[in-house]
C-alpha cells in the first residue's frame, strides 16, 4: 500500500468514526425528547389533574433533546474533505 493509500483510508476511517459518533448523539436526542418529552405531555393530555410539573419537566426534556441534536450537527463540522 503506498502511503497516499493510507491517508486516503486513515482519513476515511476517521470520517466514518465522526460520523458514528454524530448518529449516536442524534439518536439519544430522539430518545431524550421521546422520553422525557413526548411520554410525559401524552400521559399528561390524558388525566384531568395533572398539573403544571409533567409540562415542565417536558420543556426541559425538549430543550436538552434539541441541544444534544445540535451538538450532533457540531460533530460533523470535524469531517476531513
Amino acid at each position: 500500500m503506498t502511503t497516499l493509500d493510507e491517508d486516503a483510508r486513515a482519513k476515511l476511517v476517521e470520517n466514518e468514526r465522526i460520523k458514528l459518533s454524530a448518529a449516536f448523539l442524534n439518536g439519544a436526542a430522539v430518545a431524550i425528547f421521546a422520553v422525557g418529552s413526548f411520554a410525559p405531555m401524552v400521559t399528561a393530555m390524558a388525566q384531568q389533574h395533572s398539573g403544571l410539573f409533567p409540562f415542565v419537566i417536558g420543556l426541559v426534556s425538549l430543550i436538552f433533546s434539541i441541544y444534544t441534536h445540535f451538538q450532533a450537527r457540531r460533530t460533523l463540522r470535524d469531517l476531513k474533505p
